[in-house]
């Protein structure tokens, strides 16, 4: 079994974007916390 490469949030908000990345990296899509957070952004905290 593969081993999932933990992804720590930079944000309180950015939980979803680290699960998303470990996800995608786990299934041979190389990508970082960084490129998503560029790509869809970080909702706003209220």
């Amino acid at each position: 079994m593969k081993r999932l490469k933990y992804v720590a949030q930079g944000e309180h908000s950015e939980c979803a974007l680290a699960c998303i990345t470990m996800l995608l990296n786990y299934y041979g899509n190389q990508s970082t916390l960084v490129e998503l957070r560029e790509k869809y952004g970080v909702p706003k905290e209220d």
